[in-house]
């Protein structure tokens, strides 16, 4: 009865894995791909990150993005740690 239990969890686990795997890992491996290669017929390249760093709105952006996720974080913790 117990090994039958542990079984299941341990099947739900690692499909929860798999799940994560490919809902997080995999779109984070394409785009890296994809930023670092220009094209089908094009060779490997750091064009993109070198357009990137040379615009002041994209890191304008980046600095939004990455200021908007810290304060959800905080007002989130704030809230829900109290609860």
């Amino acid at each position: 009865m117990i090994r039958a239990r542990f079984g299941g969890a341990r099947l739900l686990g690692a499909l929860l894995i798999v799940l994560l795997v490919w809902l997080i890992a995999y779109p984070l491996v394409v785009v890296l791909l994809e930023s670092v290669h220009a094209g089908a017929q094009a060779a490997w390249s750091l064009e993109y990150f070198r357009r990137f760093i040379a615009n002041r709105s994209e890191w304008l952006a980046l600095w939004n993005s990455v200021w908007i996720s810290l304060a959800s974080v905080a007002l989130s913790a704030a809230i829900g740690v109290p609860l």
